[in-house]
């Protein structure tokens, strides 16, 4: 009898989480409902994780989806993502990336499919923010084209295969590597011969993901904000000394290995 991996999933997703154990059932569950009506299977990858979420996990009930948990010993996204698109992940038509401390909103798995479906030269379609100060915002540059929202966005299944056919990794400790995807996507993996063409990544209105707000008033999300700002301040500099560079990073990552 053949087991689940030897059928084409429609949806493969990675949840990636670092201490999220707060967040983790409501992800999985949000993710669990959008999948209904879908072949989908959740891959829960905890890198570098030392709270109690593998017991969270093992008490979360699933009524649509499948789920498997992987635990990383590096707290390192780039490490785990090239763990997932080479190791982990199952075979599937389209695969959704998203951040343990986000939830997705019901159809927006209907979403990314018919964005992909409606827009052939797209590899990479970003989810936009349900609420927030800055959700509109974003959202508006989001559907310009070109913008990759890591918190949740998905990815075309070919576009994937063609990335580990290159032998393309993201190096890791690199901290806005979801961003580095979006430009390999917008190169359509060679920079030295493909323009960077908006029509690569593009975002979907009715794919929807939020996000807990922090408050002023509890130390943990305050040091959590701290970690963000330092974490997003590092981002930056990387990304000044890529591009003072001239060359993408990735053309240098295809020989490190996971």
């Amino acid at each position: 009898m053949q087991t689940e991996k030897a059928f084409e999933l429609d949806f493969d997703i990675a949840v990636y989480a670092v201490n999220e154990d707060r967040f983790l059932a409501s992800c999985i569950k949000s993710i669990d409902a959008a999948s209904e009506g879908f072949r989908a299977h959740i891959n829960v990858i905890l890198n570098g994780t030392t709270d109690d979420s593998i017991s969270t996990l093992q008490h979360t009930t699933l009524s649509h989806a499948k789920m498997t948990v992987y635990y990383l010993g590096i707290a390192d996204k780039a490490n785990a993502i090239n763990q997932y698109i080479y190791k982990l992940r199952n075979k599937a038509h389209f695969y959704i990336s998203m951040d343990a401390y986000a939830t997705i909103a019901p159809g927006s798995l209907s979403a990314f499919r018919d964005a992909f479906e409606m827009n052939s030269d797209a590899h990479i379609v970003s989810a936009v923010p349900l609420r927030g100060r800055s959700a509109e915002t974003v959202t508006r540059m989001s559907l310009q084209g070109g913008v990759v929202n890591g918190q949740c966005y998905g990815m075309r299944g070919h576009f994937v295969d063609h990335v580990v056919a290159a032998g393309i990794r993201l190096p890791q400790y690199l901290y806005r590597v979801d961003g580095l995807l979006g430009s390999i996507a917008a190169h359509n993996t060679d920079p030295l011969r493909n323009p960077w063409d908006n029509r690569r990544i593009i975002a979907s209105k009715d794919a929807k993901f939020s996000i807990v707000p922090l408050s002023i008033f509890s130390f943990r999300d305050i040091l959590r904000q701290f970690k963000r700002e330092i974490k997003q301040s590092r981002g930056f500099l990387e990304n000044q000394a890529i591009k003072s560079n001239y060359l993408p990073i990735w053309l240098y990552s295809s020989a490190r290995k996971c």
